[in-house]
């Protein structure tokens, strides 16, 4: 910006050289007309299109419902992003859903007034962190301890003769890089 014609000393054309107009003279040479001399329309101009109306009592209704953001965008006809880019959308949204929430536990309360026991379970639960209890015992049979039995290992003391043999049959056709292989040991 030493010579002022952009970065690196570099015109437009990024050789390194200015760009002349048809006169010769530099393209970033100060203009004769300064700002303040300009119409005051071509200053204030706007510049976009713009913003569409949002009703913001809408979406404080919408969020006291616990409506996401883009199910209050597709109600208010616009795009999501359109919506929660404005600096109102976030204040609006929260306090509607914390009126919402407060709305709910009113009616809570009205239940509970009326007898509603599983009302006052729930909130029991869910305000004072209460919890069902359980305090039963699991016996096995006669009142002993319960048997856990080993699922993966057969019990060879319950096979009949004929399925003894068989086991054996098996036992001796195995090669011995079957059994070195098995990563099970068979106890007898």
């Amino acid at each position: 910006m030493a010579n002022g014609n952009g970065k690196n000393g570099k015109g437009s054309n990024g050789s390194g050289r200015r760009n002349p107009d048809r006169n010769g003279k530099s393209m970033f040479a100060a203009t004769k007309t300064p700002w303040k001399s300009l119409p005051e329309t071509a200053v204030s101009a706007p510049v976009g299109r713009p913003p569409l109306p949002i009703d913001w009592k809408v979406v404080f209704k919408l969020a006291m419902i616990h409506c996401t953001p883009a199910e209050i965008a597709a109600v208010m006809n616009v795009n999501e992003m359109t919506l929660v880019q404005r600096k109102e959308f976030l204040g609006t949204y929260r306090t509607g859903w914390e009126h919402g929430k407060m709305s709910l536990r009113r009616m809570q309360w009205l239940k509970v007034k009326e007898g509603n026991t599983q009302m006052l379970v729930f909130l029991g639960k869910n305000i004072l962190h209460q919890r069902d209890y359980w305090t039963g015992e699991l016996t096995g049979k006669d009142g002993g301890a319960i048997e856990i039995a080993d699922a993966t290992r057969p019990k060879l003391e319950k096979l009949t003769l004929e399925e003894l043999k068989q086991l054996e049959s098996l036992v001796q056709k195995a090669t011995p890089q079957q059994i070195a292989a098995s990563e099970e040991v068979i106890d007898v």
